[in-house]
């Protein structure tokens, strides 16, 4: 993973995550602004070649803070229950997921979950 950092004209400096797997002899690579969003662009990408990762990251519910984009920090949510501090890890630490989603199955987790919560005391 490498992190490509640039000034515009107006000296505004903006970053981006870069990874990049080789798998089988294939160069993949992605690159955003925020780390989880480049770990799914990855994820994506070899998902579509029926290849995916075996790491928290790749669990439907697994949620980054916008506060966390810089860093490799993601939550594991329950519908209806807050993020909570006992649940947040590296989002490649080992796990086994029951079926591997993509950008816009967690993106539709994010969403239910977080409409879950509305009226909820945290």
């Amino acid at each position: 993973m490498i992190l490509l950092a640039a000034a515009d004209e107006d000296g505004e400096i903006s970053a981006d995550f870069q990874m990049f797997v080789t798998l089988a002899g294939a160069a993949f690579s992605a690159a955003d602004g925020g780390y989880f969003r480049t770990f799914q662009k990855l994820r994506d990408a070899l998902l579509e070649r029926g290849v995916g990762f075996l790491c928290a990251g790749a669990l439907e519910n697994a949620v980054q803070s916008a506060m966390a984009c810089g860093s490799d920090r993601v939550y594991l949510t329950a519908m209806e229950e807050p993020a909570r501090l006992r649940e947040l890890m590296s989002l490649w630490e080992p796990a086994e997921p029951a079926f591997f989603p993509d950008t816009a199955a967690q993106d539709r987790w994010l969403a239910a979950w977080e409409a879950s919560l509305c009226g909820k005391e945290t």
